[in-house]
This record gives C-alpha cells, structure tokens and sequence, in this order.
C-alpha cells in the first residue's frame, strides 16, 4: 500500500508541475506581441516562444527524472542493493 501511495504521489507532483508550467506559459509566452514591423522580427518573436517552451518542457522532464531517481535510491537503499 505504502508503494502505491509513494508513486501516486510522483505522480500527482510530477503533473502538479507541468500543469504550473502550462499556466506559466499561458500566462507569459502566449502575451508575447508579435511585431508588426517585419518579417524578421515576426520570426524571432516566434522562436522565442518555441525556445521558452522547449526550455519547460526540459525543465518538467528533469524534474520528473530527478523525482524518480530519488524515489528509486530510497527504495535500494532500503534493499541494501539493486538486486
């Protein structure tokens, strides 16, 4: 019961994090204005955007990574080896 309960709580913080970083996009990225005054400057703006959602979806995938790595240890440690 008690793994059960260790994983869903992965779970629910690995997708409280990405709904935080949704709302921080939503929030910061999507506002951006694009510029009206040329071509270039339209593409940067938008590579921007694609660059700070790259970043985040990076950074969720770390912490997701870091989350399981620590609950993995934690339960060889216990064991004594991987085995």
């Amino acid at each position: 019961m008690r793994r059960i309960l260790e994983i869903s709580l992965i779970m629910l913080a690995v997708w409280g994090i990405l709904m935080a970083e949704l709302y921080l996009l939503l929030l910061v990225v999507v506002p951006i204005p694009n510029p009206r005054d040329g071509v270039l400057w339209l593409a940067v703006a938008s590579a921007a955007k694609i660059a700070i959602g790259i970043a985040s979806i990076l950074a969720w995938l770390y912490c997701w990574k870091r989350i399981t790595e620590l609950y993995f240890w934690r339960r060889v440690g216990r064991r004594g080896s991987a085995a």
